[in-house]
């Protein structure tokens, strides 16, 4: 059986390792950028929310002292 085969075992894992990097790169390149500029977004988006929630509250709280 050429699973059991000791001569073609190298062969194998040269295979699996460059079908192993080339997907990793692959995704590393692709991928992973995208999600790193997708969460940098996400973070100024987030940020921006949390800041005009500070406003809205400091104006509520300002109307809510002199009302």
């Amino acid at each position: 059986m050429p699973q059991f085969d000791f001569h073609s075992f190298s062969v194998q894992i040269f295979w699996v390792l460059i079908g192993f990097f080339v997907f990793y790169f692959t995704i590393l390149k692709d991928y992973l950028s995208n999600l790193a500029l997708l969460l940098k977004i996400r973070s100024k988006v987030l940020v921006s929310y949390v800041s005009n929630g500070l406003q809205i509250k400091k104006i509520a709280m300002f109307t809510f002292f002199l009302g």
